[in-house]
């Protein structure tokens, strides 16, 4: 406020400076700026409290729908594996209330809202005050918190997944003391993104009585996917569907013992696919992101000549031979833009003959109608001019190579050369084919 900061300027020991500064706050003009800015700031208030108390209405209503929808369908559930039908109670609405008040990891649902709240806020009054010290633009000033607000949105939706995922397996809790059912076991979720803390509880069997959310029942942590099936007995379990998994490979739905678990899983795909194929996977699914901008970028720069699916990348990627061609191409490509694949494979071709110098396929482009020979040509090997500037425009490749007088890109056609000097710009020499060198010979007949 403006109390607030007349206070803070007193404060200052420069009596000058305090002078001076307390000459423009006083100004009308600048206690306008600030009566502005106080006013937003209360506006400010008012709306993030609107916000927070319609954003905690909507979700208690979520969340209290919810609850009884779990409890019937785990119900349904134990019943259908049990393989028979037994009656039971509705939840009543006081257990409800009492487990959405619970704060099973610090506070409850609703504290978490307010506590976005006054975040969003103290945001906004944070850009608002930057904007009006620093004079900072209004789109600017939008432009912030507009991105700051993004986070928020994220926030808020890993608020609710975690939060109905804590509702949901509080249900099942309640449908198994429903059904008498005295344990439950932890079922992870059988792929590639499954944490390690969800991969360590897969398959462990707990008393109901002793559940605890974060500690044996999920969720173990934000956006858990984990969840619990009942423990019944021998007879129970013959009904019992088997559990669902998906093999990180092929990503085909199967069905497996329901006593198998996460390290089981595992070596199972090992067996079927391969040692190491679930490290593959696994990075596969991990760099998931990351590789879809790279999997962009290639196909800006190489066009047909990438892999067509992100899916066909990703499996390239990870086939060490096979990917690091695909990264020469692209390095090459990003050289020599022109380039066809048909010219990288020349290009490569030529590279592995051992010739010296930076080679290039298609050749290097040069405006051939300002060209002429040096003054120490001498019409040397008895080439014209006219014939070297026809080896240099049918030229097949070129290589810059470093002479003792100085760097020159060489052209090379099947039927002569000729040699360009790269700073003056004038034909050191040039010869026709008849004289070629056994291993230009040899790069000849890589280009045809």
């Amino acid at each position: 406020t403006l109390a607030d900061l007349k206070a803070a300027v007193r404060r200052i020991e420069d009596e000058s400076a305090k002078e001076e500064l307390i000459k423009q706050i006083d100004s009308p003009a600048y206690a306008h700026r600030i009566g502005r800015l106080e006013a937003l700031q209360k506006d400010i208030d008012k709306q993030t409290a609107s916000l927070a108390k319609f954003e905690q209405n909507i979700t208690k209503q979520h969340y209290t729908s919810l609850l009884p929808e779990a409890f019937m369908k785990t119900m349904f559930d134990t019943q259908k594996r049990a393989g028979f039908i037994f009656s039971f109670a509705k939840m009543p609405k006081s257990r409800i209330n009492e487990i959405l008040r619970q704060n099973w990891s610090g506070k409850i649902f609703s504290e978490r809202i307010w506590d976005r709240e006054k975040n969003i806020n103290q945001t906004l009054k944070n850009e608002l005050l930057v904007s009006f010290m620093t004079g900072r633009s209004y789109n600017k000033t939008a432009k912030e918190i507009e991105n700051k607000m993004a986070s928020s949105a994220y926030a808020a939706r890993r608020l609710v997944r975690t939060e109905s995922a804590y509702i949901s397996n509080m249900a099942d809790m309640e449908s198994y003391k429903a059904a008498g059912i005295e344990k439950y076991k932890f079922l992870a979720t059988l792929d590639l993104r499954t944490s390690d803390i969800c991969q360590s509880m897969d398959g462990k069997v707990f008393k109901v009585s002793e559940a605890l959310c974060g500690t044996n029942l999920p969720p173990m942590h934000t956006y858990c996917r984990s969840t619990t099936v009942s423990f019944a007995d021998d007879k129970a379990k013959k009904n019992m569907k088997k559990r669902i998994a998906r093999n990180p490979e092929t990503g085909k739905v199967y069905y497996v013992d329901e006593n198998m678990t996460y390290e089981q899983w595992e070596k199972s795909i090992d067996d079927i696919s391969g040692e190491g194929i679930i490290d593959k996977m696994r990075k596969i699914e991990y760099n998931k992101s990351a590789d879809k901008k790279q999997f962009e970028a290639y196909k800006s720069r190489l066009g047909k000549d990438a892999p067509q699916t992100f899916s066909a990348f990703q499996k390239l990627k990870y086939d060490t031979a096979d990917y690091n061609e695909l990264c020469d191409l692209y390095e090459y490509k990003g050289r020599v833009p022109e380039a066809t694949v048909t010219d990288y494979k020349a290009y490569k071709a030529i590279k592995a003959t051992g010739i010296k110098g930076a080679v290039r396929v298609p050749p290097k482009h040069i405006d051939t109608t300002r060209l002429a020979f040096n003054d120490n040509h001498a019409a040397r090997h008895g080439c014209t001019l006219e014939q070297a500037l026809d080896y240099i425009n049918t030229a097949k490749c070129s290589i810059t190579r470093k002479r003792w007088d100085g760097y020159s890109v060489n052209y090379y056609s099947a039927t002569g050369a000729a040699y360009v000097d790269q700073e003056t710009q004038k034909i050191k020499t040039s010869y026709s084919s008849a004289d070629y060198d056994p291993l230009t010979k040899r790069i000849m007949e890589v280009v045809k």
